[in-house]
């Protein structure tokens, strides 16, 4: 009986050593803002009698108080630290970056012709491709990046990116960058695409791999109706496609002479007209 007594004692008795230790406990109110940030911190650290408090708030401040409110006036990312004792215990906790404090953004983007069509050995031009990229002042943690392409719906996308747009026109285009919490900004720009075409004025096909071919770079994107004249006005080449060349002959497939000639370029928005100078 008196084991029985004493184990029950023992086992009764573990609590209350856990109730004796202390562990240190904290959250706030918030700790994301934009610009500056008031924050209410709340302890609700684990122990019997709790009569000190210390925090340290990363910013130069610090407090005793159980549940300071602390303002954070500069844009930064804190790491908060709170000591709790009493006259024979002492705990700690500490949260590493807990308070996030954002720059508010100014939007900007850079909008572009996608140059590297000009650059690389193909047809096609950078008629309808536009590179975007974002020019914002910010802070350097990260952002989300919405654009709208004058259809008033904005699009979650990248930060940089090329984009194709389907026709000739004045576009507004619409930036967000957003930080979350209100921290976020948008501007809107006019960008006028407008159709091109890169015309050449001399060709040379002699058969030696230079120049052989009259190419016309396009947008790659409509049908062009390519109309070839003589200098007595006399039509010696007819063609329609996307891609427009001329390798010096007539439908019928014979070599023209040297010389002069004239050429019409249509589609359905545009028209174009030159003079063309065949040599060998």
């Amino acid at each position: 009986m008196i084991k029985k007594i004493l184990i029950f004692v023992a086992i009764s008795f573990m609590p209350l050593l856990g109730i004796s230790q202390m562990k240190a406990i904290f959250g706030a109110d918030t700790t994301y803002g934009c610009g500056s940030l008031t924050v209410q911190f709340l302890d609700s650290s684990i122990a019997a009698n709790i009569d000190n408090w210390f925090w340290d708030f990363g910013n130069g401040q610090t407090s005793t108080l159980k549940n300071p409110i602390v303002s954070f006036d500069t844009v930064g990312v804190y790491t908060i630290k709170l000591i709790v004792s009493n006259s024979t215990i002492t705990d700690s906790l500490t949260k590493n970056n807990f308070i996030i404090v954002r720059q508010k953004p100014v939007a900007d983007f850079i909008i572009k012709k996608n140059e590297s069509y000009y650059n690389s050995d193909t047809l096609l031009l950078a008629t309808y491709n536009y590179l975007l990229q974002d020019n914002s002042i910010k802070d350097s943690l990260p952002y989300d990046y919405y654009w709208d392409f004058s259809t008033n719906v904005f699009e979650d996308s990248l930060s940089k990116f090329v984009y194709k747009f389907t026709k000739e026109n004045l576009y507004n285009i619409g930036f967000v960058i957003d930080a979350k919490f209100g921290c976020s900004d948008t501007i809107y720009k006019i960008v006028d695409v407008k159709d091109e075409m890169l015309i050449p004025n001399l060709f040379s096909p002699n058969g030696d791999g230079v120049n052989d071919v009259f190419f016309v770079r396009t947008n790659g994107n409509d049908v062009f109706k390519l109309s070839i004249f003589n200098r007595y006005g006399a039509l010696v080449h007819i063609a329609e496609a996307k891609h427009i060349s001329w390798d010096g002959r007539t439908h019928a497939g014979v070599q023209l002479k040297v010389g002069t000639y004239f050429y019409v370029i249509e589609s359905v928005t545009r028209k174009e007209a030159g003079r063309l100078f065949l040599t060998r």
